[in-house]
């Protein structure tokens, strides 16, 4: 009764057309200033073991908890208790619960995502009056990067690829960018000979070359530093097919200026003629296409823009293989993900 008292106060105030607008206002708008609170919340939950911790026991005792990884209890009871005002978590006496209805596992990538890319969300302002420039005083994490990738790529793009290894029938891999090695991992079942990966970066080849120990897959995956776009007739490996998993479109600095991204493709080809090259890469949608879907992918493009990598259409891709020398056998694109697959000689 209490409410509705409230109500029929708040009409009197306000009128009856405002009071429906600010209703509509606020539904409206509310799911995005959310979105901000939710995503801060259990993007920083992520970075801890709290959900490993929560997925192992069932439960979690936040004294015990934060006495055991020195947090502090007042701040993560305040946004475990958001979290429960939500319908996220249960809270039973002192322990907090996941609800059933908490989806979190194929999400966990988007919260990386947004991890990633907060310093250039921070800093939209001054880029956009030019105060800041991105690659010079702004940029993006790329140990979120790397983990917000591989989180998503396991669901869907790499499942794929095996289909695609197995078809094929090729038993070698030579991962370009491997990164932390998830991707050579998640293969190596079915592959049957030794592969290789190669990162620019020293800090994820030494996260890959723990990640393979930890498997227990040294014999199978052998992984070093280099950059791919100055690999020699020098290197000594043969592989059946090459990958490139979303690594082009960091080589296209816009839709007219891809000639990085077909150096690099030529040079595979002279450098590895007898390999096959699979390669996978996200996918230009057009702006109303994306009001459509109602995806994440929305999002995905608009991280991209702010980091200045430019997505390519799925003709535009295989414009650049075939102007590469390569011939195409087979081409795929998943416009629900944006995503496209290539098989290519």
């Amino acid at each position: 009764m209490k409410t509705v008292r409230d109500v029929i106060s708040l009409i009197r105030v306000m009128g009856l057309k405002k009071f429906l607008n600010l209703i509509r206002s606020l539904k409206q708008n509310t799911v995005f200033f959310r979105g901000f609170f939710v995503s801060s919340c259990i993007g920083t939950l992520l970075k801890t073991p709290f959900f490993e911790e929560l997925s192992t026991n069932g439960k979690i005792d936040l004294e015990k908890f934060c006495k055991e990884n020195n947090y502090d209890i007042y701040f993560l009871r305040g946004i475990c208790n958001y979290l429960v005002s939500l319908d996220l978590l249960d809270l039973a006496g002192d322990m907090y619960k996941m609800r059933k209805s908490f989806r979190l596992n194929y999400s966990k990538g988007g919260y990386h995502f947004i991890s990633a890319y907060y310093s250039v969300f921070e800093n939209l302002e001054n880029l956009l009056s030019k105060r800041k420039q991105y690659g010079v005083e702004v940029s993006r994490d790329i140990k979120y990067v790397t983990a917000g990738s591989a989180e998503t790529e396991k669901i869907i793009p790499y499942p794929y690829v095996k289909r695609l290894i197995k078809k094929y029938e090729f038993k070698s891999v030579f991962d370009l960018g491997c990164g932390n090695a998830e991707f050579l991992i998640y293969l190596s079942d079915a592959l049957s000979e030794k592969s290789y990966g190669v990162d620019i970066s020293a800090t994820a080849v030494q996260e890959a070359i723990n990640n393979i120990t930890k498997h227990n897959l040294s014999e199978k995956i052998y992984v070093f530093q280099s950059d791919i776009m100055n690999l020699d007739d020098k290197i000594n490996l043969k592989a059946d097919v090459l990958t490139i998993l979303y690594i082009l479109h960091e080589l296209v600095e816009s839709e007219n200026s891809v000639g990085k991204a077909i150096k690099l493709l030529k040079n595979l080809r002279t450098l590895f003629p007898s390999s096959k090259l699979l390669v996978l890469e996200a996918c230009k949608q057009d702006t109303f296409a994306l009001r459509k879907t109602k995806s994440f992918l929305a999002e995905h493009h608009l991280f991209h823009l702010a980091s200045k990598q430019t997505l390519l259409p799925f003709g535009d891709w295989k414009n650049i293989f075939l102007q590469s020398g390569y011939k195409i056998l087979d081409a795929m694109e998943l416009r629900i993900v944006g995503q496209g697959f290539f098989v290519l000689e």
